[in-house]
């Protein structure tokens, strides 16, 4: 059993966010206490006081008193995959900064900062028995497993993307070296309808993989030949991490999306404290 895990100082990043494309900015921050402590102007709230929902193309918390912030998951996913279990994490503005379209850089700079181990254990919450959400022919599952594994199945109606799949043992090193660097991507056909509901105001070519019916339009290519699965699997993950524990169990998705993944957390969530998900 490994020891709890928090920075050795506060860490701030700063750019625009990815919708809403307004200045944005987020300190995370050592806490002496214990789990995901989450700020929004005076607001505080651990994260299981807050509300989920599954925004416009993204996660949204929701705090007791109406504060927002969309679009969490990229760094919810740097704290999870990084294994940092007692953190601050303060928002000024509607959203986190996109940075460059994944989590890397959120990676890289808490690392630079320092993790360090606390004196009290760290117990995962195990998956005890199999769990299952579809709709249609979409799946999510919370599966019995030795280690915390993250598996997904993409099937886009798209030549270049089409079915993928990826199953991966997350630890801090499969993470950085295998998810974090995996951006955000859309459908150059879907762009104009995006943009017309108000979002990826912040999006770029340096921050977004586009992909259009010959190729992707980004000028350096992809990072990954599945990009987009692995992608997929950072948003998966930040999801999760929403639950403010360490996981032990494979958790599976298939065509999912954001709303299934919270609604795997909300059924989930209530066997968090006991240590058991069963």
């Amino acid at each position: 059993m490994r020891r709890r895990r928090t920075l050795a100082g506060p860490v701030s990043f700063e750019g625009v966010g990815l919708h809403y494309g307004q200045p944005a900015r987020v300190v995370v921050s050592p806490y002496e206490g214990q789990g995901y402590l989450f700020v929004c102007g005076d607001e505080r709230s651990p994260v299981e006081g807050l509300q989920l929902e599954s925004g416009e193309r993204g996660t949204a918390l929701v705090f007791p008193g109406g504060g927002r912030v969309q679009t969490v998951e990229h760094l919810c996913a740097a704290l999870r995959g990084l294994e940092l279990d007692d953190v601050i994490v303060t928002f000024d503005g509607p959203e986190p900064p996109v940075l460059d379209g994944g989590a890397v850089l959120y990676g890289r700079r808490l690392m630079e900062i320092g993790i360090v181990e606390k004196d009290a254990a760290c117990e995962a919450c195990s998956v005890t028995v199999p769990i299952i959400i579809e709709s249609g022919d979409r799946l999510v599952a919370a599966l019995p497993a030795e280690n915390f594994r993250l598996s997904y199945v993409i099937d886009y109606d798209h030549p270049l993307i089409g079915t993928r799949r990826l199953s991966l043992a997350m630890t801090p090193a499969a993470f950085m070296a295998q998810i974090a660097p995996a951006r955000t991507f859309c459908l150059e056909r879907d762009l104009e309808a995006i943009k017309a509901r108000g979002l990826a105001q912040g999006g770029t070519l340096e921050n977004a993989v586009v992909v259009g019916d010959k190729g992707v339009l980004n000028p350096d290519g992809l990072r990954y030949d599945d990009e987009y699965v692995r992608h997929k699997i950072l948003d998966f993950l930040g999801d999760l991490a929403l639950l403010g524990r360490p996981l032990r169990g494979h958790f599976l998705a298939i065509a999912a999306g954001h709303d299934l993944h919270q609604a795997l957390v909300e059924r989930i969530r209530p066997f968090v404290l006991k240590g058991r998900i069963d």
